[in-house]
């Protein structure tokens, strides 16, 4: 007869990414007593422990998004999150004569929102001061993270106090008789305009090699900010000349943001006077900081968690345990009551590990992304669960090194998402994060 073990165990902490290795699925299958009996064991683990790191990415990977942040917010838990946008631009057409089209009236630069992000949820508008930047550099597409930066003028070809409202009402621009979804309109220099008008371009690439692309920033006056979402492959989005033919015919002409182009999205982080403070303003792939009484999930590569359990291998070689089937490991990870910031749960959380510094999905998570269903929060528990099965039983059979994990927020740039959570020094021990491990042991009667 089959029965079922029970264990308690403490768990914390932080980081990143990325792909998928071939894992064993179980561990102690077929592992049964000589006339298959299973003795049931209930008591506490001496030998477990947990130690909890929040951590920081500044090499996020920051492109090929749809939804791109653009503004600044800050709280009391993460700091200040800052972000700009590096992005090429394209002919429509395959070649261009700009020099024979006319008069141009104006070019402007026009950005689909996708959504926002801020302290209140019921702010959706904000003034923001932006500044638009044509970049010198050709878009390197070796720059794929969130601290690289694109050499840009200095001379802005946009700068101005401009309110935006992802939620206005729809739009419906002067001579032209569509209605257009809530976007961004900035209307470009006459300095860019003229350069743009003395050029012909035989090809796409020769106009990027001219035109390697623009910088947009923005900045908020208020103490918190917003950010806003951007689509720059909505067919809203791009630079519109609008101009007067030589016959007196108004038309334009679209510049597009390429979905064969170059996006990235820089991200700026300041974590002075928050728990987080101990990162300081370097700039490193990684930096870990020791938590205790709360944890901590941010987007933007603010902050991740990186678990590290204790003493999982003694506990499995005591004798009531050796060789038991493990049947079920979740991590649960309740959410913090902190009140006076926004916390955006539920979101997604990814969980990989490591292998010689490669960031590996484990195998538990790509269950759950195909199903949906093993890492989710449980709003019964007002907490996160993660399921961590395959991961446990690979590390006590040998198979990994260490059974550390690291967890973050997806989408980790095309969201703002941001939780804390209870830490393993939590004031009331009930609400501590735990590890449950539920095995099976067999043994002889």
């Amino acid at each position: 007869m089959k029965k079922l073990r029970l264990i308690v165990l403490f768990v914390l902490t932080a980081i990143v990414l990325a792909s998928c290795v071939d894992e064993d699925s179980r561990l102690g299958l077929g592992l049964v007593g000589d006339n298959g009996a299973v003795n049931v064991f209930k008591e506490d683990n001496p030998f477990v422990s947990v130690e909890s790191q929040v951590f920081k990415d500044d090499s996020l990977r920051a492109t090929a998004h749809r939804s791109i942040p653009l503004g600044s917010y800050r709280d009391n838990n993460f700091g200040r999150v800052s972000t700009s946008i590096y992005a090429q631009i394209s002919l429509s057409t395959p070649t261009q004569n700009f020099t024979n089209l006319g008069t141009a009236d104006s070019l402007v630069l026009t950005l689909a929102y996708a959504g926002s992000f801020g302290k209140d949820n019921n702010v959706n508008a904000m003034d923001m001061h932006i500044v638009v930047n044509e970049l010198t550099e050709e878009f390197d597409t070796t720059k794929t993270r969130a601290n690289d930066d694109i050499a840009y003028s200095s001379t802005p070809i946009f700068e101005g106090d401009v309110n935006v409202n992802v939620f206005d009402t729809n739009i419906v621009l002067a001579n032209d008789n569509n209605t257009y979804n809530p976007h961004l309109r900035l209307k470009l220099s006459n300095e860019f305009i003229d350069k743009l008008m003395s050029k012909s371009y035989e090809t796409a690439e020769d106009f990027m090699q001219d035109f390697k692309g623009i910088r947009i920033s923005a900045t908020n006056t208020d103490a918190n900010g917003m950010i806003a979402f951007v689509d720059l492959s909505s067919s809203i989005s791009g630079i519109t000349l609008y101009y007067t033919t030589n016959n007196g015919t108004k038309s334009k002409y679209k510049l597009n943001f390429p979905t064969s182009g170059n996006v990235l999205v820089h991200i700026d982080r300041d974590y002075s006077g928050t728990p987080l403070a101990g990162f300081g303003s370097s700039i490193t792939s990684e930096e870990y900081l020791a938590t205790s009484e709360y944890m901590y999930i941010g987007a933007l590569g603010v902050a991740g968690l990186r678990l590290n359990i204790l003493g999982l291998d003694n506990w499995y070689n005591v004798d009531t345990v050796k060789n038991a089937a493990i049947n079920r490991a979740e991590l649960i990870l309740p959410v913090a009551d902190i009140s006076g910031d926004k916390s955006t749960y539920p979101f997604s959380l990814l969980c990989y590990r490591k292998d010689d510094e490669k960031s590996i999905y484990t195998k538990d998570q790509m269950i759950a992304s195909s199903i949906g269903g093993t890492t989710y929060y449980d709003s019964t528990i007002n907490a996160y669960r993660i399921l961590i099965t395959s991961h446990i039983q690979n590390f006590l059979n040998g198979k990994y090194k260490e059974p550390t994990i690291y967890i973050i927020a997806e989408p980790q740039v095309s969201s703002a998402a941001r939780v804390v959570l209870n830490g393993p020094n939590y004031s009331d021990p009930t609400k501590r994060p735990k590890l449950n491990i539920t095995y099976s042991h067999p043994t002889n009667k």
